[in-house]
């Protein structure tokens, strides 16, 4: 039995590969073949005339096999639902983390005396979370008021800055940034859904 080296990928068996696709998704590679790695595309071709979607690779003249062009966005379409499914988790994997961030805030509020801003910094992050959770579970109709939320506490991030006698540059550049992160993230899942 021959080793390979550590930095060396084994080649994946497209023609395994494909025979568990579904035609439309053989389809959707050929419409795409020239994206695809040289080996990946023949095998597809393959495949096509193998079930019989195509007779020869003459066909792919034709229009319906027209190779689509890949348009850049921001955020990408994923076609496959097991892909769409994991990618959906991730993500409300990492808004129940974002959720606790509130809720420490929160506490930290009341310790210092300020009960009931902590106590609403504390609720609505316990929310957050909960819904997250929701999300994590595939039930995406609580998705509308994850963005109310973000809204909410986007709003609280801007009056907590217009409060502080000098606020740090840096510190309102981060918030800017993780809230956008946040809202990319929900803007994602919100594609997924649809």
């Amino acid at each position: 039995m021959t080793e390979k080296s550590k930095g060396e990928d084994p080649q994946p068996n497209f023609e395994k590969i494909y025979s568990e696709y579904s035609d439309n998704e053989i389809i959707s590679i050929l419409k795409k073949r020239k994206h695809y790695q040289k080996e990946a595309a023949q095998q597809a071709i393959s495949e096509a005339i193998k079930r019989g979607i195509i007779h020869s690779e003459q066909d792919l003249m034709a229009e319906e096999y027209r190779v689509e062009h890949l348009h850049f966005s921001l955020i990408p379409k994923i076609e496959k639902e097991e892909a769409k499914r994991k990618t959906r988790r991730s993500l409300a994997r990492s808004l129940i983390i974002t959720g606790v961030l509130p809720v420490v805030w929160g506490a930290l509020k009341i310790l210092r005396g300020a009960t009931l801003e902590g106590l609403i910094l504390f609720i609505l992050g316990s929310l957050w979370i909960y819904i997250s959770i929701q999300i994590l579970k595939k039930e995406s109709k609580w998705l509308s008021l994850l963005f109310i939320l973000w809204g909410a506490g986007f709003i609280y991030m801007i009056s907590f800055f217009a409060t502080q006698n000098s606020p740090v540059f840096m510190d309102i550049i981060i918030s800017v940034i993780g809230f956008g992160f946040v809202l990319y993230g929900l803007l994602f899942i919100y594609k997924l859904k649809s």
